[in-house]
């Protein structure tokens, strides 16, 4: 509180108390921080209540960082936000890519395409390591893959924050890279609600390649030999005048870019949700439905995805709170042989792709591609692959409020439990292509496969995975006259497993009976492999905020990794970060009406990646047909050495060393803001891939 034109002023106490010595012609100015100034004549009065109104500048908007919220105001790190509500108007069912510019220092790469399979490359402020730069992904406060993010609905997306310097090192061990937190829609109090969305695409490719045509190439390739020196040319001057004039059947001029891709796809995405909220109790449920056709002509690339998703709490007694987060997801990909038209597009254009009366036309020398690229991207004719997963997402929380032991006290937990079953089914199938003989005018059947002894194989994959996952606060949060004070210390822990069965066989009698059973056993295969992790956390924060005006944030964090030897298992992570609101001062009164708000920030981490293979420290054996063994010596099943004599006792953690320094500024009443960041980052005792 400030008289106007002076610098006399007080602050008021928690519970919105002043007092103040002034003339009584004075005007009286209110303000703070996320609020509307507001000016008051005294007029000679001695008591003046105001209330103040909330500030268009979104200083109170409260913003996920992690394990807690904070009002985005009161920010001491480089956090940047957005919403479900804008990530629900982009044009695509991919959240990875619905993110792309839309976050400053979130790059992100898309190389792919594929439905149910794109290909999106994530980094936060770039490349820093010659290892993993993927960033940490954290889902309801439990750290999942990108792929569980992947396909998320965005109707069920509450927000994403990306955390990009010491904001980011409560997570310790797994933090140099960065950490995008998504958090998921809850029940909100009021009247229960239903909301259906609806939405249809089209989708296409950006860019077009432009190949080279017959005559092009042909006489590139000549060109190329008669620099070489080859006295005699892979085409003569006549068959290059057919490919010029197009003017044969067996010289055409094929665009295999037009033949393998279509102009556009379509994808359809519903989503219907209900929520609302009792005396004790709030609901949030959905159903979502997804279909996405892949760009190839064939038509046989297509991407089909339900998801149902609930979210419960409710109030057992006046200090417990307990709640649930269910969500099950099963999708099912379906593919050919080849589903990147890039691979294919490239093929001789002199190719025939179909004769007049459409009969499947010339190979081609394309590895992989089933030779003829209209085969390669049909399942009738090479084959395809089959993918479905089925996953389900168990989260159960509670929050018990002690403030009977002390004013601010809570302990917060919660347990999430993911399963997740999938299959893949791949089968190849021998095909025919015919060859042209103008002089005779007859088509001549030609039998293709890669192997001709395998004839049609089939392989299969089964693999079953999981995540069990504990989290256990006290938090505390209180406030003492201008200081208030938020902290909490916590312990969490998580294992993974995973276990992987395959098998294949060749010489099928057919491709409509894609099981195991009916291939040739002379010629099976077969594996299994189980894979369990494990790590072990212990951390706390504590934020300071004095008046609204000075900020100060520490973290540390204690982080276990299965990955590194008993003597450098653990790993320490400290983070400090400061913030100074300069606009709440008093000698910045004169610009009050311009400038709604001004911060100073600074900040430094140390975090860590673990991201490495496990057990590199123990000497390791591999099992394989490796041994020869007899007067007549035959290969047998037997252990081969692995690392040895590599083993590295000392490997650990590498460390990430990180600098910023920033300002966040709002001004002409939330008309216009702008955010600055420097930010200094340096690697230690970098893992190798």
């Amino acid at each position: 509180v400030v008289a106007q034109g002076t610098t006399k002023g007080t602050v008021t106490n928690i519970e919105g108390n002043y007092t103040i010595d002034v003339n009584p012609d004075a005007i009286l100015v209110f303000s703070f921080i996320g609020y509307q100034n507001q000016e008051v004549a005294v007029e000679g009065r001695n008591i003046i209540d105001v209330v103040l109104t909330e500030s268009a500048v979104g200083l109170n908007e409260v913003v996920v960082i992690g394990y807690g919220q904070r009002t985005k105001g009161s920010l001491t790190g480089a956090v940047a936000t957005t919403t479900g509500k804008v990530l629900e108007q982009t044009a695509t069912s991919n959240m990875e890519q619905a993110l792309q510019g839309r976050i400053p220092g979130l790059i992100i790469t898309d190389r792919g395409g594929a439905p149910g399979d794109e290909t999106v490359n994530f980094l936060i402020r770039g490349s820093s390591s010659l290892n993993d730069n993927n960033p940490l992904v954290v889902i309801n406060g439990v750290p999942r893959t990108m792929a569980d993010f992947q396909y998320l609905s965005p109707q069920d997306i509450e927000s994403v924050s990306i955390l990009k310097d010491a904001s980011a090192a409560i997570y310790g061990a797994r933090a140099a890279n960065g950490v995008i937190l998504v958090q998921t829609k809850e029940g909100r109090k009021g009247e229960a609600q239903f909301r259906l969305n609806t939405q249809y695409r089209m989708n296409q490719v950006t860019q077009k390649t432009n190949y080279l045509n017959s005559f092009q190439r042909a006489t590139q390739i000549n060109e190329g030999a008669a620099y070489n020196g080859f006295t005699t040319l892979p085409w003569t001057n006549q068959q290059l005048e057919h490919f010029r004039l197009n003017d044969n059947i067996l010289y055409p001029n094929t665009n295999w870019f037009d033949e393998i891709v279509k102009p556009s796809a379509p994808e359809m995405q519903t989503n219907l949700s209900y929520s609302g909220s009792s005396d004790k109790t709030q609901y949030y449920v959905s159903i979502d439905h997804l279909k996405k056709q892949g760009l190839l002509t064939s038509n046989d690339l297509d991407f089909k995805q339900w998801q149902a998703t609930t979210n419960f709490s409710v109030q057992v007694t006046r200090d417990l709170k307990l709640g649930t987060n269910l969500r099950f997801a099963t999708s099912r990909r379906k593919e050919p042989i080849i589903k990147n038209p890039f691979l294919l597009a490239g093929a001789q254009p002199w190719l025939v792709p179909r004769w007049p009366n459409g009969l499947l036309g010339t190979a081609g020398i394309l590895e992989g591609a089933g030779a003829v690229p209209l085969a390669g991207i049909t399942r009738d004719l090479a084959g395809g692959n089959d993918y479905w997963k089925d996953d389900f997402y168990m989260q159960f929380n509670f929050d018990y409020d002690m403030s009977w032991l002390t004013k601010g006290l809570k302990v917060i937990g919660y347990a999430a439990f993911d399963r997740s079953y999938s299959r893949q089914s791949s089968i190849s199938t021998p095909f025919s292509f015919y060859t042209y003989d103008p002089v005779t005018d007859e088509y001549t059947e030609n039998l293709y496969q890669i192997a001709l002894d395998r004839g049609i194989r089939l392989d299969v994959s089964k693999q079953s995975s999981g995540l069990d996952f504990y989290n256990f606060k006290f938090d505390y949060k209180n406030n003492f006259g201008l200081h208030h004070i938020a902290a909490f210390a916590a312990f969490e822990q998580n294992q993974t497993f995973s276990h992987l069965v395959s098998g294949g066989r060749r010489n099928l009698p057919n491709a409509s009976q894609p099981y195991l059973w009916a291939g040739e056993s002379g010629f099976q295969t077969n594996d299994e492999r189980y894979i369990e992790t494990a790590r072990m956390n212990y951390f706390g924060s504590v934020h300071y905020n004095y008046a609204s005006k000075y900020l100060l944030d520490f973290t540390l964090r204690r982080d276990g990794s299965y990955n590194f030897p008993k003597e450098g298992r653990f790993g320490v992570f400290p983070g400090v970060s400061a913030g100074y609101v300069i606009s709440q001062e008093s000698f910045m009164n004169g610009s009050s009406s311009w400038l709604d708000h001004l911060k100073l920030r600074a900040s430094y981490a140390e975090m860590g990646s673990d991201n490495t293979a496990a057990f590199q420290y123990l000497n390791s054996y591999g099992y394989s047909w490796a041994i020869p063994f007899g007067t007549t010596p035959e290969l047998v099943n037997g252990y081969n050495p692995g690392n040895i004599p590599s083993a590295n006792p000392n490997i650990t953690w590498e460390t990430s060393f990180q600098q910023n320094y920033g300002f966040d500024m709002v001004v002409l009443n939330g008309k216009l803001d702008l955010t600055f960041d420097y930010f200094v980052q340096k690697r230690r005792d970098m893992l190798m891939p």
